[in-house]
């Protein structure tokens, strides 16, 4: 629902901009801009009769009223006005929006893209009254009503002689609906090329095809006030020459208008680039001006290809898909190039280190944010523009699995370094011990950690590595357990070697960072080689450094003590060895 959500309001921003930008050029008249606000009246579609002539009825209503006798056209090209009446017209232009609206109602079109559903419909319509108009129809009492529908098993009527159905609609939102099938729909356009020189059928109301899509109607209608319509409708110019199906009108009109489009995105990408070289603190910003661009333009480029130049349905679809993908994906870069640059701005505001493990968190909650948006985002331009949706979500599940499966490594690293930031067993500037691993933490990235060694080099360790073993956190130490062995020789006398234990222990008391209730001096063996005494003591020091400083103090001053108390430290002599009851100077 949120992405949904999101996008409808971009969508309502874009109309917005569209109406400004288009009333700034000057070319909106009065009715097209009250046009929408006209209500949708009910189609009877009960039977394939009703649907057959109530759509037959509405288009010939909705062709007379443009082109008839009394229509709003042919009042106006015989008349001798210069501009067309606007204000008189205003209620006349919302009748033939609900005309529109209502003719569409009469067909299956569940199948086209969201995108060009509005505009393709209004086309298909007047294009399949054009082929009504050359057929020969059955009368109304060989066109089966609701009754005679109910009494057949096989719920689709075809038109003699042609391959147009109207058929039950069996599921969807308009159930139980007889309307022109999905298929008659799909070979409307290439069936009117076939048939559009063909003379019409006595009884038939004028066609408005060729009038409206050949010539420039829509710029005659949207200048109205600006430029006299009858410059732009009468007569039959060079350029309402076809080619490739569309006049020539029409594609100077394109390439102006996809000049002035590219002339604004070039400019905000200069801009743009010119302000991120400046590095000033408004800079990032200012990033985002190409995307926006392109999010402001398409839409009313979209608008204008549509109600104004009146693109044939193969190339109005071509242009506004692939127009509305690049806004979609405009969109996606957007919501991600925005997300990151708000958690800076957050990171910032709050003060926080720029690698500490609490700014990569929220870089990396932002991230799956916006990752998440922005996959919601495509999804529903697929959808919009007509591309299986399903089947790219389908997609985007498979390719993550092979994805996981082909970085198991990479995804374990990941792990890792998310365990890491989020128990927090060490931050940045902690020395940690993991198994072979020591060092000073410098940074906690996603997928390795970065560690500054003894002897200065730099260390970059896989984060899955170090929480597989067990982390010492040497910062974070209380207490140093001191643990060492002094081997005196046989002949030591019992009271030069009682004299030098009390000593010992006097020492350690003495000495400011000693606990005075971890000291413990005992003879622990007596060997062949001479007396061994343990010495154990814990140091109260804040790091490893002031660690090693206060052991080799104390361990100093107990070889000095071993002198004065007589034991000889020669080593061809009885005396005294000192060596560490494990490994390392301490525990």
């Amino acid at each position: 629902m949120f992405p949904s959500r999101l996008v409808s309001i971009i969508e309502i921003m874009q109309k917005r901009f569209t109406l400004i930008l288009l009333l700034l050029l000057g070319s909106f008249s009065g009715p097209l801009s009250a046009a929408p606000a006209a209500t949708l009246s009910a189609a009877d579609t009960s039977s394939p009769r009703s649907t057959l002539f109530g759509f037959i009825a509405t288009m010939d209503e909705r062709c007379n009223s443009l082109l008839g006798p009394q229509g709003l056209i042919t009042t106006y090209l015989q008349s001798s006005r210069l501009y067309i009446d606007t204000a008189a017209t205003q209620g006349h232009m919302k009748e033939l929006y609900k005309s529109r609206k209502l003719s569409a109602s009469y067909l299956d079109l569940s199948h086209l893209p969201i995108a060009i559903l509005d505009q393709q419909s209004w086309r298909l319509t007047i294009q399949l009254k054009e082929i009504l108009d050359r057929m020969p129809l059955p009368s109304a009492e060989d066109v089966p009503d609701a009754a005679a529908m109910q009494a057949r098993s096989f719920k689709k009527w075809k038109i003699p002689g042609s391959d147009l159905s109207i058929a039950l609609m069996e599921s969807g939102p308009r159930a139980g609906e007889y309307l022109f099938t999905q298929a008659t729909v799909d070979q409307v356009p290439s069936l009117y090329e076939s048939i559009k020189d063909e003379p019409r059928r006595n009884g038939a109301s004028v066609g408005i095809y060729e009038f409206l899509f050949m010539k420039p109607t829509g710029i005659a209608v949207m200048t109205a006030r600006v430029i006299p319509s009858r410059w732009l409708l009468e007569g039959d110019p060079w350029t309402n020459r076809p080619i490739w199906g569309e006049p020539i009108w029409r594609w100077i009109a394109l390439l102006s208008l996809l000049g002035l489009m590219g002339l604004i995105f070039w400019g905000a990408f200069r801009l743009s680039e010119t302000s991120s070289r400046r590095k000033s603190p408004t800079h990032v910003p200012w990033v985002f001006l190409p995307s926006l661009s392109l999010i402001i333009m398409i839409p009313s480029v979209v608008y204008i290809l549509g109600s104004v130049l009146f693109f044939t349905p193969k190339f109005y679809s071509l242009l506004t898909e692939g127009l509305w993908g690049l806004n979609y994906i405009a969109l996606t870069t957007l919501v991600w190039g925005g997300f990151r640059w708000l958690t800076e701005w957050v990171i910032k505001l709050e003060r926080l280190k720029t690698d500490s493990t609490d700014s990569q968190l929220i870089r990396l909650g932002s991230r799956l944010l916006a990752l998440a948006i922005a996959i919601a985002i495509l999804i529903e331009g697929a959808n919009r523009i007509g591309l299986p949706s399903y089947s790219i979500m389908a997609g985007l599940g498979i390719g993550g699995l092979a994805v996981a499966l082909a970085g198991q490594q990479a995804l374990a690293n990941l792990l890792g370094s998310l365990i890491i930031m989020f128990e927090k067993p060490f931050r940045i500037g902690h020395s940690i011990k993991a198994g072979s691993i020591e060092g000073q933490v410098e940074n906690i990235g996603f997928r390795t950690t970065q560690l500054r060694t003894a002897d200065g080099t730099t260390l970059i360790v896989p984060s899955s590595e170090i929480i597989r073993t067990p982390i010492e956190n040497l910062t974070l130490r209380k207490h140093w357990r001191v643990k060492k062995s002094l081997k005196v020789g046989l002949s030591t006398s019992l009271e030069a070697l009682s004299n030098f234990k009390f000593g010992i222990e006097a020492l350690l008391k003495e000495t400011p960072g000693v606990n005075e209730k971890s000291i413990r001096i005992s003879l622990a063996e007596i060997l062949a080689e001479g007396l061994e005494i343990r010495i154990e003591f814990t140091l109260e020091v804040k790091n490893s450094a002031e660690q090693l400083n206060l052991a080799d103090a104390v361990l100093t001053r107990i070889l000095d003590l071993a002198r004065t108390t007589g034991i000889r430290l020669d080593p061809e002599e009885p005396g005294v060895a000192i060596r560490s009851a494990d490994p390392g100077l301490g525990s």
